[in-house]
């Protein structure tokens, strides 16, 4: 009886170390993966940092681009507008100069006629010889 009893105490301890170690295997398996799930969501969340810093990125550079294209558009509009301008002032001050140059002989011309209209004719010798 001793014996039987001994066998089963035995049996008893090694049925509880053989549980104890099944929990401990449990336990160290759930660790395990939490382990992984933890590491792979610090991945994807690094994955995805990295996404929206590299879409940043682009959207800063296609801003940079944008503006100095858009600078290097507005510069050869500003020159072309100074090119047109310069030439419509040379065409408006070159017209003017023109007109008073016009005004001018036309003075001059005016009162020249005037002065060959108005100076007294003087008799002429054919005249005076018929008398």
């Amino acid at each position: 009886m001793m014996i039987l009893k001994r066998d089963c105490e035995t049996l008893r301890h090694k049925q509880t170390q053989v549980t104890t170690n099944t929990i401990i295997i449990i336990i160290i398996i759930i660790i395990i993966i939490i382990i992984i799930i933890i590491t792979i969501t610090i991945i994807i969340n690094i994955i995805i940092i990295m996404i929206i810093i590299i879409i940043i990125i682009i959207i800063i550079i296609i801003i940079i681009v944008v503006v100095v294209i858009v600078k290097i558009i507005v510069n050869i509009i500003v020159i072309i507008i100074n090119i047109i301008v310069q030439i419509i002032v040379k065409i408006i001050v070159n017209t003017i100069i023109i007109i008073i140059i016009v005004i001018i002989i036309k003075i001059v011309v005016n009162t020249f006629v005037n002065i060959i209209i108005n100076t007294p004719s003087t008799p002429s010798s054919t005249s005076s010889s018929l008398s």
